[in-house]
């Protein structure tokens, strides 16, 4: 599992607490040590009524993998449930239509959930 750097558009380093690796690092156990699982950019994301966070996430499959495996991994994200804390999952995007073979982009919009 590999992290890139992140930081603000104001050179700050992000906190440690962010969702964005608890993301990466479950999606790695779900997937396996085949996968290599790398989050690109986080943005803030708000609507009126919610806030959180539009997360940017790389899959590279093992080298050899076919289109079903990309198949099969996006079955497998979406039924699988985030613990999150004090967040969750509301949207995941799978784009694979740009990608390079073996490479799927996601798209994950984490809710701050105002029951907590």
């Amino acid at each position: 599992m590999r992290h890139d750097s992140l930081t603000t558009r104001h050179g700050k380093k992000k906190s440690v607490n962010d969702i964005g690796p608890i993301l990466v690092e479950q999606i790695q156990n779900l997937l396996g040590l085949g996968h290599q699982v790398v989050l690109k950019r986080e943005r803030p994301w708000a609507s009126i009524t919610f806030s959180g966070t539009r997360h940017t996430i790389v899959i590279d499959a093992p080298v050899g993998s076919d289109r079903g495996a990309a198949i099969s991994i996006g079955d497998r994200l979406a039924g699988h449930e985030f613990d999150l804390p004090g967040q969750f999952v509301a949207d995941l995007l799978i784009e694979d239509a740009d990608q390079p073979a073996g490479r799927l982009k996601l798209e994950i919009l984490t809710i701050v959930d105002p029951l907590v």
